[in-house]
């Protein structure tokens, strides 16, 4: 045996004999599991049964894992469990990580009701073979290693622990290529229901291994490895057998391996990044020094690592990096996988080598061009071409041309939205690249796809290349017009995604193939391709004649899928112009014929875009409603795509927040967070946006202190792409102000707004958004004391909006409303009372009686009206303002709170203190104080002012304890 090969004490199995209850049928060739075909058993374990497959609809091959029927009755609640893991790991898509293509249920026939699996299928050697199959260099284990560290790294990005790294949960492809597998699915169900569950520890399973699986076997009651029919055989050929194969011909392998497993694993503590970092550097030992670094006699392993073998080739720099790795406190390993990656990646003879490299630049100069002859793709390295099939769309010249055209803007924010628009478009030139080569790869070196789906995705991609071609011709051409949202527009390309959606791209209807119409087809596609770009830069006017005339060519030519994409662009474009009816008629049409063209996607996307032209620009509700049913029915058969699931729980959130549904707008404001994060990438500037609208929703629900983590969060993202000087960072600083002037910290707030201001006054000029931060900034103002100030904001915020605009757009109606405010408690009540009740005109127009933003102005008018005398007029405009509060936010939102005392207080000063009393009441339990103003309780305006209301009440009603 050698130093690779799996013993006795590598494995932590669970045996028993064979019994009827966990007997499960086994499938022959043409056998079928759902829509899967069997072809042949490849492997079987204490998990289930691998057999190749045959996918009839997508057209490729599989490997199948279906697990044991009865395992679930062993394992409480694991079915779900292991459904969720799986389901997870499908939406993982790294190269160096085994993809999983379906994970569900079977629904008819022998397998009802047994979870299945549908695997990538991979050929090529385990890794403990491969390395045993020849003597390997360092250098070629260390890239290798590389490659299984990016995929656990990749992994743990999407919150996935794998809990079992070994050579043999890897496989390296005929192509050289390293693949992670089994991500612990069955492990993750185990770690409760076994050692947890029945109170076994770690350190109770330490001693010989017999004892170890007669512990299990008790703890389980059910045992676990039980099959009818022994594994099949496959070392004869290695090269064919399945990913999971490997790993299920050791049956039962489902606790981990306890030479690999870190100390708090042993200890029965929950796996973590860290735990895998370990058991990552225990393999990378092995390999490299052909040894374990832990002496055996000890179980679990001994605290020291071996002494270094004087015949390994392992220099000090790379054995400080496994050490490190090997620690046995988690804290003192790297601090995550990519960590230990960039540490392995340091060898410092490679650095020296590229000094000298640079010292001798000028002598190789000359031999360049011979080089890059030499280095030009070669038949067998086609699918490493895709950066170059982006030259002319994206590449070196181009970058330099963005960052002169975007300098002679000589905008305050020209150089950070170069650099944060140049690293948006490098980010997806890569992915394009690295789509390009997984599709090209999918048919000519795994044979796992057929030629008719690969041009199906290779045309995919070439739309997007063209998409993103359009995208910097625009930013050229007009960089002035296009700074600002060029960040933005680079984060909008359409999503690579649907290039590899095997599903829907089969489904559509098939484009034209004479030469003639497809040259047609194209030139329709890039006229698309440069009006998208122009909606993603949000230039919608200059769109809007071109697409029209855009759509009659594409209806004249015929191809439905065509004319849907078209009438989708059109409808966007509508929206971004302010156009709703239009834009839902047109969005409508598109849906049509992409039912005609069967092109799912489209019609989802129309869906998606209609919840917020008909549900926010439109105001009905309802209907956004129903739209949103339909996208949601969309999206799941499409597998639920994260991009276009998180765009639609975006417009939910601003849907619900419109009907005042707070606990959905924040359920779908967090589902958007989550989703964008996995789609994108943590750091993704699309996921600032989602916080933003998180923290609003949040600020709303009367939270303020969550709301400032959120914005601060967002602001942080955007500060790393945009800089300080962008107005995207400003608006979200001046948001920032706002929940600190909620939370009392006035001076805080007035300095992120005035720096707001100083932005957006340089980068917008008249615009809303500079609106919105003269109106914070005069709350703020009016916070400090110094009225007459606020109140100069206000006006100020009021001119700029009806500029921006247009008099009767509902934000021009706030304006009204929060000048009017500032003059109410500047003594000028005259003034304020014809601003109010011009506001609350204006806003019952816009948005109905029962919205609450005209509930607010009916309170601020009330206000007014009680100072100047008029209760009368006053109490139905409190009462009516207290209901559409309780009814949009809830009974226990502040501003319920806010209008019983004003309620009571209209009472009060109309002489009907029993009333008032029972009222106040009210208010004050909620308030959490005694009634007194004397009381130790809170003493905020709003109680005080409470407190002083219930006394006046009892004082009426000549209450002998009536605090005077």
């Amino acid at each position: 045996m050698t130093s690779h090969d799996r013993g006795a004490d590598e494995q932590a199995t669970v045996t028993a004999p064979a019994t009827s209850e966990f007997r499960s049928p086994r499938f022959g060739r043409g056998d079928t599991v759902d829509r899967y075909v069997v072809l042949e058993t490849l492997g079987a374990g204490g998990m289930g049964v691998v057999y190749a497959a045959y996918d009839p609809r997508l057209d490729r091959r599989v490997a199948l894992k279906l697990l044991h029927s009865r395992l679930d009755r062993a394992l409480p609640g694991g079915r779900e469990r292991l459904l969720r893991e799986a389901q997870a790991l499908a939406r993982l898509d790294d190269p160096h990580v085994v993809r999983v293509y379906d994970a569900d249920t079977a629904r008819d026939g022998p397998a009802a009701g047994r979870v299945f699996l549908a695997m990538e299928f991979v050929a090529g050697l385990a890794l403990d073979t491969w390395l045993a199959a020849e003597p390997r260099d360092r250098r070629a284990i260390l890239e290798l290693f590389v490659q299984i560290g990016r995929g656990l790294a990749a992994a743990h990005a999407a919150g996935l622990v794998h809990r079992d790294v070994k050579p043999s949960n890897v496989m390296v492809r005929d192509t050289g290529q390293a693949v992670v597998l089994d991500f612990g699915l069955a492990r993750a169900a185990l770690d409760e229901s076994s050692t947890a569950a029945q109170g076994l520890r770690g350190d109770q399973l330490r001693d010989d291994d017999q004892t170890r699986d007669d512990q299990i076997r008790d703890a389980l009651v059910v045992p676990l490895d039980a099959l009818e029919n022994p594994p099949v055989d496959s070392s004869s050929d290695p090269g064919s057998r399945s990913p999971l194969a490997i790993e299920l011909t050791e049956p039962g392998t489902v606790l981990g391996t306890p030479s690999y497993m870190a100390p708090e694993q042993q200890a029965g503590h929950p796996a973590t990044p860290a735990s895998d970092q370990f058991s990552f550097c225990v393999a990378l030992y092995r390999a490299l020094y052909d040894e374990p670094p832990f002496e055996p006699s000890k179980p679990g392993g001994s605290v020291a690592v071996r002494p270094a073998r004087a015949d390994a080739d392992v220099p000090a720099w790379l054995r400080r990096v496994l050490l490190r790795g090997l620690a046995q406190r988690p804290a003192d390993r790297f601090p995550s996988m990519d960590a230990l990656l960039r540490a392995l990646a340091a060898d410092p003879q490679r650095r020296r080598r590229r000094l000298a490299l640079v010292a001798t630049a000028t002598l190789l100069a000359l031999a360049a061009v011979a080089v890059l002859l030499v280095a030009w793709p070669r038949p067998g390295d086609a699918c490493a071409a895709g950066a170059e099939r982006l030259v002319g769309a994206w590449d070196a010249t181009r970058r330099a041309d963005l960052a002169r055209a975007f300098g002679t803007t000589e905008s305050s924010y020209a150089m950070e939205a170069t650099q944060a628009t140049t690293r948006g478009l490098d980010l997806y030139a890569d992915a394009w690249a690295a789509e390009y080569r997984d599709a090209c790869e999918a048919t000519h070196q795994r044979g796992e796809q057929s030629p008719r789906l690969l041009d199906l995705r290779m045309a995919c991609l070439d739309h997007r290349r063209r998409e993103l071609g359009a995208l910097v011709d625009l930013f050229l051409r007009d960089p002035a017009a296009s700074l600002r949202g060029a960040a933005r527009a680079a984060a909008a390309l359409s999503p690579l995604d649907a290039c590899a959606d095997a599903a829907s791209l089969l489904a559509v209807e098939p484009p034209p193939s004479d030469p003639e119409t497809v040259g047609r087809l194209a030139t329709l596609r890039d006229e698309l391709a440069a009006l998208k770009a122009l909606d993603d830069a949000g230039l919608y006017q200059r769109a809007l004649a071109d697409i029209d005339a855009l759509v009659d060519r594409a209806r004249a030519f015929g191809y439905a899928p065509m004319l849907a994409d078209s009438l989708v662009l059109a409808g966007a474009l509508h929206a971004g112009a302010g156009d709703a009816d239009e834009a839902t008629r047109r969005l409508r049409e598109a849906i049509d014929w992409a039912v005609v063209g069967r092109h799912d996607r489209v019609a989802a996307e129309a869906y998606v875009r209609l919840v917020r032209v008909a549900g926010y620009q439109r105001g009905d509700v309802e209907a956004g409603a129903s739209f949103a049913a339909l996208a949601r029915g969309l999206i799941e058969r499409l597998g639920r795509p994260d991009a276009l699931a998180a765009a639609l729980a975006d417009h939910e959130a601003t849907l619900a927040l419109r009907r005042g549904d707070l606990a959905a707008a924040r359920a779908n404001g967090e589902l958007a967070v989550a989703l964008k994060q996995r789609a994108f990438g943590a750091e993704h500037p699309a996921v600032a946006r989602s916080l933003l609208r998180l923290g609003t929703i949040t600020e709303q629900a009367g939270e303020p202190a969550a709301a400032r983590g959120l914005f601060t969060r967002a602001l942080e993202l955007q500060r790393r792409h945009l800089g300080d000087a962008h107005p995207d960072v400003a608006m979200n600083l001046d948001r920032l102000g706002v929940v600190e002037l909620a939370l009392g910290e006035v001076d805080t707030a007035l300095d992120h707004h005035r720096r707001a201001l100083e932005v957006l006054r340089a980068g917008l000029g008249d615009h809303p958004h500079t609106a919105a931060a003269l109106s914070h900034l005069g709350n703020a103002l009016a916070a400090s004391g110094d009225l007459a100030a606020a109140a100069e904001s206000h006006r100020e915020s009021l001119e700029v909006s009806e500029r921006a605009l247009g008099p009767e757009h509902p934000h021009v109606a706030l304006a009204r409303s929060n000048l009017a405010t500032s003059l109410a408690d500047a003594g000028r009540g005259d003034e304020a009372l014809a601003l109010y009740e011009a506001a609350l005109a204006q806003q019952l127009r816009i948005h109905g009686d029962a919205h609450p933003w005209p509930a607010t102005t009916r309170f601020n008018l009330a206000e007014v009206l009680v100072d100047r005398g008029e209760a009368s007029r006053a109490l139905p405009l409190y009462r009516r303002a207290l209901e559409v509060w309780r009814s949009a936010y809830g009974a226990d939102h502040p501003l319920v709170t806010r209008g019983l005392v004003g309620v009571g207080r209209a009472l009060n000063e109309l002489g009907r203190p029993a009333e008032a009393l029972d009222i106040l009441g009210e208010a004050i339990d909620r308030l959490d104080v005694d009634g007194s103003p004397s009381s130790t309780g809170p003493v905020d305006e709003l109680a005080a002012e409470a407190q002083r209301e219930h006394a006046r009440a009892l004082r009426s009603l000549g209450r002998v304890d009536a605090p005077s």
